[in-house]
């Protein structure tokens, strides 16, 4: 018997693979050029994030790829970005998910989608979900591309968010900011 959101996390586990192999997977530990960068889940959230063996939580879905102008500096999760407005519109897309309660499981398809099914959401272009317009605003300065096919991809503030949302259910990590995205 398959899980409730099992075709979803199996659909972003592809897209983020997919991703993370055309990106490369290697990166370096360090500090962001602006200073540091707390994360919106707090430091507990990061610490429990850098320590957990989650499948999600691996390099190569939840640290931010270096791509075209986009500089990152290998922290996990939205700190990774060293530009302060792609961590930004990261930040802004994990606290939709959270503070709107609109992930299923650790699938934050439904934020986008709505009541929508995956493949009428892939289809479509424009999305009836709560956080709708924060990943739309998250386009900004990331990769070019449609956003469904950015929904797992590392190199972008969108992936990452939801990338970071899913290791963080996965592995029961204390991230629980409920904060509004910034204006």
């Amino acid at each position: 018997m398959m899980r409730r959101g099992s075709t979803t996390t199996r659909f972003l586990a592809a897209i983020a693979l997919v991703a993370a192999a055309a990106t490369g997977f290697a990166c370096k530990r360090g500090k962001s050029a602006g200073g540091a960068c707390g994360d919106v889940g707090g430091a507990a959230c990061q610490a429990c994030r850098d320590k957990t063996t989650a499948q999600f939580c691996a390099a190569s879905y939840v640290t931010p790829q270096a791509s075209g102008n986009i500089k990152v500096n290998g922290q996990k999760g939205c700190c990774g970005f060293e530009d302060a407005a792609l961590r930004a519109s990261c930040d802004n897309v994990l606290r939709c998910i959270r503070g709107q309660g609109c992930g299923a499981g650790n699938s934050p398809v439904g934020c986008l989608c709505g009541q929508v099914g995956m493949g009428a959401c892939a289809a479509a272009s424009d999305w009836s979900g709560p956080c709708a317009a924060v990943y739309k605003a998250a386009l900004a300065g990331g990769p070019e591309g449609p956003l469904i096919r950015l929904f797992g991809d590392p190199r972008g503030p969108v992936g990452v968010a939801n990338n970071t949302f899913t290791c963080d259910v996965d592995s029961a990590c204390p991230c629980g900011d409920k904060a509004a995205p910034r204006k």
